[in-house]
């Protein structure tokens, strides 16, 4: 009797945590816990959930970095950028325009102008 309920704690657990890394989740011990509906002291006296929970946090590891950068930026937020990034060209553009042209003119006609 106690050999079943070990495995279907041991089989909730699996299933939750594969719930929690599909639903993109943190795992960690005391939410996990909560889900199965088993104490916290569970994941270190079972050496079987402790591997469970051990792998699933190198897997959590790993998506994070797959998906490291990885942004999903609306379409209109996109076309903003980009009419942005053509703007800040136009605008440097016409920034060296006047540093050449300010360069071209003499030293005295500052003068005058004062």
């Amino acid at each position: 009797m106690k050999k079943q309920k070990a495995k279907q704690n041991l089989e909730i657990v699996r299933i939750e945590i594969e719930n929690m890394l599909k639903s993109g989740e943190s795992i960690n011990v005391t939410a996990l816990a909560k889900r199965a509906g088993v104490s916290r002291s569970y994941f270190y006296r079972n050496k079987e959930a402790a591997q469970l929970v051990n792998q699933a946090l190198k897997k959590e590891e790993h998506i994070l970095k797959e998906h490291a950068g990885v942004v999903h930026i609306p379409e209109d937020i996109e076309e903003k950028m980009i009419d942005l990034r053509i703007e800040i060209m136009r605008l440097e553009s016409e920034n060296y325009n006047f540093d050449t042209y300010n360069s071209l003119t003499p030293n005295w006609y500052y003068k005058v102008l004062r």
